[in-house]
C-alpha cells in the first residue's frame, strides 16, 4: 500500500480498514474545506486500493465539495491516490484469492500501476468522473487569477484540474497510441507506446470510448483553459504580479505536457517556447545545488547568487530581468510555487526540445510566426493566441559551430567571417562577440539582445511627439542600449523592430543651401519674370529680408530659387517662384536629427498650395486683393532635440525613416498627411505612406 496514503498521515494513526476511519477521534478538515462527514467518507474511500480512484474523483466532481481542492494537503491527498502506482504484479500469472475476503492483497497488484489498470478494464467511471470535474472547474472562473488586493479566487483549484486532467489524459492517450503502434504490421520496436508492454491490451470497444472522451476533454483544455490561463496572465503581467505570471506560464506550458510530434503547430510551439523562456529569465531556480549539501533543505538560493529557472545567468533578458523586490518575494517561496515540480518543468521542455526543434526546421514560415510571437509575447504584453498583424521577419539559424537551435532574424544578418590582418586579441574578441543583436536560443530557453540590458524607454523618448505618434499614448515600452554618446542616445524598441536615435541638441552647423548669390536687381532680362511675380510681396511680408537668387540660369524654366535670410536672425527660408500660374512658395528650413527639411509656411495664392495655411486678405495695388495663406517667421527658430524613429520591417523592405507630417507640409497634401504615416527609405530615399491605424476613412 502506499504509504503517504496509510502511515498515519493526516489521520494520526494507522488506518487498515473502514472501522479504523470510525475509531479515529480528530478527523483532518483539509484548511476548513470539508466537513466532518465528508472527511469521514474519503478516508474510508481510501482504504479500498483498488476502487480509490473512481470513488475519489467522483466525491470531488461535486458542486460543494470541488472548492476544497484550493487546500494543498488536499490536492497532495488526491495526487497520491490517483497516481501512485501501488503494487507491482511481476507475474504472468495471476492467483485468484481462495476466500472472500482475501488476508492478502498479493492479487490486486498491476502490471502498469492502478491507473493503467482502471483505463484499460473500467475507462467509464474515471472519464465521467473527470469530465465533470473539468466542467465545474471552468464553472468557478472568475476572470482573473488573483484580485487586486492580492486575495485568491478559485484559480488554483481550475490550476489543479488542470494539471490533474493533463496527466491522466497523458495515461489515456497513451493507451490509445500504444494501441495504434500495435496494430501496424511489421512494425520496429521503439520506447515508450511503441514498445510491447503486458498488461496494457485493451479491447476495441474501450478504446473507442477512451478515444471520444480524450478528444473531448482536449476540445476543453485548448478551447476554454488555455483562453482563460491566458486572460489570467495578462491581468497579472498588466499588474506586474511575477510570481503568479510566472505559475499562469508553468500551467500554459504544462497544458501540452504529453502532446506528440505530429500534434505540434503554431500555436502549441509558440506556448512551449515562450513559456520556456520566461521562466528561464524570471523563475528562480530550485534544482542545482551549491556546495555540499547541507543536512536540512534550505527555503532560499545561496546568499548573493540569483539563478535562473535552471541555472542560465544574464542580465540582457526579457522584461530587464525581475527588479530587486521581485527576486526578494520570488526567493521567499518554496520550491513548489509553480505549484508543479520544477523538475517536471524542465523535463517537459527537454522531452519536447528535439521536437519543436525539428518543427521549426521543417517549417520555416510557421517558424517565422512563433519567433515574432515570442518577442511581441514577452516584451509587449500581448497575447499568445493571436499572431503580430506586422508580417513576420525571416528567422534564420546560426551557421557557426553550436548554432543549431539559436535563431535571428535576416535583418540582423552579418558576415560570420572575422576579417583578415587581426591579430589575435582581435580575432579572439570577434569570435566570442555575437554577430547578431537579436538571438532566441530554444536549446537553452533564453531571449538576448546582444550585450544590452533591457530597460523601460526613458521619458524623454516615450513622450516625445512623434514617439505617441506612431505608438501611441502610454506606450510602456522596452528597450536596449545600442549607443550612446554626448548628443545621441540611440535604443532599440524590444520587440517592434523600431529604433529610437534621440538627439539631445540641435545642429548648431550653418545651414546648407543651393549656391544662391545673385541679387534681385543682377537678374537678366530673361529672368525678369521672377522680379515681376515677386515685387508685389517685397514692401508686405517679405519686407526686411535679404534676398539672393540661384546663380543657376532659369531664364527658360518653370520657377526659380532664392533663399531669404533676416538680418537679426539666423533662419534660412527658401522661396520658389512659379512662373505660370504666377504664385509664391516660401519654406521655412527645419533641423531634424542632423537632417533639414523644407516645411511650407506661406504661399501667395492659397488655391495654390497643398497644405491648408491660414488664409489672409493681401492687398495687390489699389483695387486688387488676394487671398494669402500663412505668414513669413520673423521670430528667430529657437531649434531643440529631436527623435529619429527607424524602422527594419524585412530584409527586402530595408531600413525606413520616420518623416513626421510637419517636415511634408507643402509636399503632400494635408488629407495624405492626416491619414498616413510617412517613411523613406535610408538606402533608395522612397517614401511610402502607412495608412494610419488610428483613423478611421480608408
Amino acid at each position: 500500500r502506499s504509504d503517504s496514503l496509510y502511515s498515519g498521515e493526516p489521520l494520526g494513526s494507522k488506518i487498515e480498514s473502514e472501522d479504523d476511519v470510525l475509531a479515529v477521534n480528530r478527523m483532518p478538515d483539509f484548511d476548513n474545506t470539508l466537513s466532518g462527514r465528508d472527511v469521514e467518507v474519503l478516508c474510508q474511500y481510501l482504504t479500498a486500493p483498488y476502487l480509490r480512484i473512481p470513488l475519489v474523483l467522483r466525491f470531488f466532481a461535486n458542486e460543494t465539495r470541488i472548492r476544497a481542492l484550493e487546500s494543498r494537503q488536499c490536492q497532495e491527498l488526491v495526487t497520491a491516490a490517483l497516481f501512485e502506482p501501488s503494487t507491482w504484479h511481476a507475474q504472468h500469472q495471476r492467483s485468484l484469492p481462495e476466500v472472500v475476503p482475501s488476508p492478502e492483497r498479493a492479487h490486486l497488484a498491476t502490471s502498469c500501476g492502478v491507473l493503467f489498470n482502471e483505463i484499460i478494464h473500467s475507462p467509464q467511471a474515471v472519464l465521467d468522473s473527470l469530465e465533470k470535474l473539468l466542467d465545474l472547474s471552468v464553472n468557478l472562473d472568475m476572470g482573473r487569477y488573483v484580485n487586486s488586493d492580492g486575495t485568491t479566487t478559485a484559480g488554483d483549484v481550475i490550476l489543479f484540474v488542470l494539471r490533474t486532467t493533463v496527466r491522466i489524459l497523458g495515461y489515456v492517450d497513451f493507451v490509445l497510441d500504444h494501441a495504434r503502434a500495435a496494430a501496424i504490421e511489421g512494425r520496429v520496436e521503439g520506447v515508450g507506446w511503441m514498445c510491447s508492454v503486458r498488461g496494457l491490451t485493451c479491447s476495441e470497444a474501450n478504446l473507442q470510448l477512451l478515444q471520444s472522451a480524450s478528444r473531448r476533454m482536449h476540445g476543453v483544455l485548448e478551447g476554454q483553459m488555455l483562453p482563460m490561463i491566458e486572460k489570467w496572465r495578462l491581468k497579472c503581467a498588466a499588474a506586474q504580479q511575477l510570481p503568479q505570471t510566472c505559475v499562469l506560464y508553468a500551467h500554459l506550458g504544462y497544458l501540452f505536457r504529453y502532446v506528440r510530434e505530429d500534434q505540434l503547430d503554431i500555436k502549441t510551439v509558440a506556448v512551449l517556447l515562450t513559456c520556456q523562456i520566461f521562466l528561464t529569465h524570471n523563475c528562480p531556480n530550485r534544482m542545482e545545488a551549491s556546495g555540499p549539501i547541507p543536512s536540512q533543505p534550505s527555503s532560499s538560493p545561496p546568499p548573493n547568487k540569483k539563478h535562473n529557472f535552471w541555472g542560465g545567468g544574464g542580465k540582457d533578458k526579457t522584461k530587464g530581468g525581475p527588479s530587486a523586490s521581485d527576486w526578494a518575494q520570488l526567493e521567499g517561496l518554496g520550491a513548489d510555487h509553480l505549484q508543479i515540480s520544477q523538475l517536471e518543468m524542465f523535463n517537459l521542455f527537454q522531452e519536447h526540445r528535439c521536437k519543436v526543434l525539428r518543427w521549426l526546421q521543417q517549417n520555416p514560415r510557421g517558424c517565422d510566426v512563433v519567433m515574432e510571437t515570442i518577442i511581441n509575447v514577452l516584451t509587449n504584453a500581448a497575447t499568445i493566441l493571436e499572431v503580430s498583424p506586422v508580417p513576420p521577419r525571416h528567422w534564420l539559424t546560426l551557421t557557426e559551430l553550436g548554432g543549431i537551435g539559436r535563431f535571428y532574424p535576416d535583418t540582423e544578418k552579418k558576415s560570420s567571417a572575422p576579417p583578415e590582418g587581426l591579430s589575435y586579441s582581435e580575432w579572439l574578441r570577434f569570435k566570442m562577440t555575437s554577430t547578431v543583436e537579436t538571438e532566441i536560443n530554444m536549446q537553452m530557453g533564453t531571449y538576448t539582445i546582444k550585450t544590452n540590458q533591457t530597460e523601460m524607454l526613458d521619458e524623454l523618448i516615450s513622450d516625445h511627439p512623434d514617439f505617441v505618434t506612431v505608438f501611441g499614448v502610454d506606450s510602456r515600452l522596452q528597450c536596449a542600449r545600442v549607443q550612446a554618446t554626448d548628443q545621441r542616445n540611440w535604443v532599440r524598441v524590444v520587440g517592434q523592430r523600431h529604433d529610437c536615435k534621440y538627439w539631445r541638441h540641435a545642429d548648431e552647423r550653418e545651414v546648407k543651401t543651393r549656391a544662391a548669390s545673385r541679387n534681385l536687381r543682377a537678374l537678366k532680362e530673361e529672368e525678369r519674370w521672377l522680379w515681376d511675380v515677386l515685387t508685389p510681396l517685397l514692401e508686405g511680408v517679405l519686407r526686411g529680408l535679404k534676398i539672393q537668387v540661384q546663380d543657376e540660369d532659369f531664364s527658360t524654366a518653370t520657377y526659380g530659387m532664392a533663399i531669404a535670410r533676416g538680418n537679426e536672425n539666423k533662419n534660412i527660408l527658401e522661396i520658389i517662384v512659379y512662373r505660370n500660374p504666377p504664385v509664391v512658395h516660401v519654406y521655412k528650413v527645419v533641423e531634424h536629427g542632423r537632417r533639414f527639411f523644407n516645411t511650407l509656411c506661406f504661399v501667395s495664392d492659397a488655391d495654390l498650395a497643398m497644405s491648408n495655411l491660414d488664409p489672409n486678405l493681401f492687398a495687390i495695388g489699389l483695387d486688387h486683393y488676394q487671398i494669402i495663406g500663412g505668414q513669413v517667421p520673423r521670430a528667430e527658430e529657437v531649434r531643440g532635440p529631436s527623435l529619429v524613429i527607424t524602422r527594419s520591417l524585412s530584409s527586402d523592405i530595408g531600413s525606413q525613416a520616420l518623416i513626421p507630417a510637419r517636415l511634408l507640409h507643402g509636399l503632400i497634401p494635408d488629407w495624405f498627411l492626416s491619414k498616413y504615416f510617412f517613411w523613406q527609405s535610408e538606402t533608395t530615399g522612397v517614401l511610402t505612406g502607412v495608412p494610419n491605424p488610428q483613423t478611421t476613412d480608408p
